[in-house]
């Protein structure tokens, strides 16, 4: 079951939690009494000394665990041995005791002419004849070559503390893997008898772990186990991949330029892109919504505003749009307007700025313009914005907006797998709604697909109208001038063509 709670825009989001909290059981506040008997002695233990305690205790039961197999595995070692003696001598056992007056006999001669036991005997004289068979000597045999190496490794952890604390550390990971999950409690210190403390969020206890949020082509969404990237390239390669930690919060935009804010960790973790669900069934997305842009934003802090900073948008028609990121709501069963967007125009790119940074725009044209993010002022959450670059005609569209970093290359990537890399300092800084400079050969009949900025180890995906998605590293493109031509980097049969390039979008840093 999920509960949401609407709030009206005059409510304080942390007073209604806290008093969610202090007049429900949905928090509750228990101590714990660290009394345990240490050596026959009662002590009062911190929580680091508890846990030296029991893993004394965990190392004591697994040293007289493998001491009592060792025991039961050389008993059954000694009866092995006495019986494949039996079955090397087979003529001879059998006839003792078919001459034998009683079992006492039996047993006696078995002992005093083969050398054995009065264990090892009677196991020869419990013998069933099928055993007599060659089939179950050789089981025999296998089961003796087994023990022995068994015997060797339970004395090896004996006479090895090392070995020893590693079996308990594979014990522990096993039973973490079949039964751990996430603390659903918070550990708190107090001193004295008064303690302050802010009302629990889910946010709180989710892990601080990193992680990575994909949006496939079919609209699933997930988030990776770990910080691994995931894969880039195929048939499941992401649409979108965004760097976020558990406790962010991730915003998510349409291309008609609607918002909507979702908790990270309550996104389905799992390793396959094919297990992740629907966006609209984590999100107030409807199912028909395209989701082109995310990002992963630290949460709010309890008794402080956001940090600072701004979100920059931009759209396919060369409208460039700047908001403050404090005004974003945060997690909503809602949708909310993050820019209005014209008919003919689509909200394609979503970046987060500091309000010192710089801008650049390319067209599929071959053109890009790069000016400072002062050129655009803050607005709010329902407006337009402004143009970027000037685009000529109609079939011309902006296919890239980057903030620009220092010492990064601009790849671009043409619809028929042609592609370069340029080093940024080698376009100009304009000012904003200019026409831009060439960004590739001038005359040379091209439409580019994309561009993106990096460094010559970054990775982006290059997603084509028919078949598998290509991961390209930014060092597999020549770096050539601003105004050249590329090279072949994607083979494009005919009928078929570059359509988008996915940047791979690392965790902002936080605050």
């Amino acid at each position: 079951m999920r509960v949401v709670l609407e709030l009206s825009k005059t409510a304080d989001s942390d007073k209604v939690l806290a008093e969610l909290y202090r007049r429900t059981p949905m928090q509750t506040t228990f101590s714990v009494i660290m009394l345990a008997l240490v050596e026959g002695e009662p002590r009062l233990l911190n929580l680091k000394q508890a846990l030296r305690v029991y893993l004394e205790h965990r190392l004591e039961v697994t040293e007289r665990r493998v001491q009592f197999d060792l025991a039961k595995a050389r008993e059954r070692e000694h009866i092995l041995a006495g019986l494949r003696i039996a079955l090397s001598n087979l003529d001879d056992v059998i006839k003792m005791i078919r001459t034998a007056k009683d079992v006492d006999q039996a047993r006696q001669r078995l002992q005093r002419r083969l050398k054995l036991t009065s264990d090892q005997a009677n196991a020869i004289l419990d013998m069933p004849l099928r055993r007599l068979s060659s089939l179950e000597r050789r089981k025999i045999d296998q089961e003796y070559r087994e023990l022995r190496t068994r015997i060797k490794e339970l004395e090896g952890l004996l006479r090895s503390k090392k070995k020893m604390r590693m079996l308990i550390v594979q014990e522990l990971s096993e039973v973490k893997s079949k039964y751990g999950d996430r603390r659903r409690t918070q550990i708190v210190e107090t001193t004295g008898k008064k303690r302050t403390q802010a009302a629990l969020t889910a946010t709180d206890l989710a892990p601080t772990k990193e992680t990575w949020v994909t949006i496939s082509r079919d609209g699933l969404i997930r988030r990776t186990p770990s910080a691994r990237l995931p894969r880039l390239s195929g048939r499941d390669a992401p649409r979108l991949v965004i760097g976020a930690t558990g406790r962010d919060t991730l915003y998510l935009f349409d291309t008609k330029g609607f918002g909507a804010a979702t908790a990270v960790h309550t996104l389905p973790e799992c390793d396959n892109p094919k297990d992740g669900v629907p966006i609209a069934a984590v999100t107030p997305f409807n199912p028909e919504a395209e989701i082109v842009a995310g990002i992963a934003l630290p949460p709010k802090r309890r008794g402080k505003d956001l940090a600072e900073g701004f979100l920059i948008f931009g759209t396919a028609a060369g409208m460039v749009k700047k908001s403050e990121r404090k005004i974003f709501p945060g997690p909503s069963a809602k949708t909310f307007r993050a820019i209005k967007v014209a008919k003919s125009d689509e909200l394609r790119w979503v970046h987060l700025t500091s309000g010192e940074q710089e801008l650049c725009l390319v067209t599929n044209a071959g053109m890009a313009i790069r000016f400072h993010e002062a050129d655009v002022r803050p607005m709010g959450l329902s407006a337009g914005g402004v143009y970027g670059i000037r685009i000529s005609d109609k079939k011309t569209r902006v296919v890239s907006m980057c903030v620009v970093a220092p010492r990064s290359d601009l790849l671009l990537v043409t619809e028929n797998g042609l592609a370069k890399r340029t080093i940024l300092s080698k376009f100009p800084r304009q000012g904003r709604h200019g026409k831009g400079v060439l960004a590739w050969k001038s005359g040379e009949d091209i439409r580019l697909a994309g561009a993106v900025l990096g460094q010559a180890n970054d990775r982006v995906v290059a997603h084509l109208q028919k078949g598998a998605a290509r991961s390209i590293r930014f060092s597999d493109a020549p770096r050539r001038l601003r105004n050249a031509s590329g090279k072949t980097l994607i083979e494009v049969k005919k009928g078929n063509r570059v359509t988008l390039l996915t940047p791979v979008v690392s965790k902002p840093v936080s605050d």
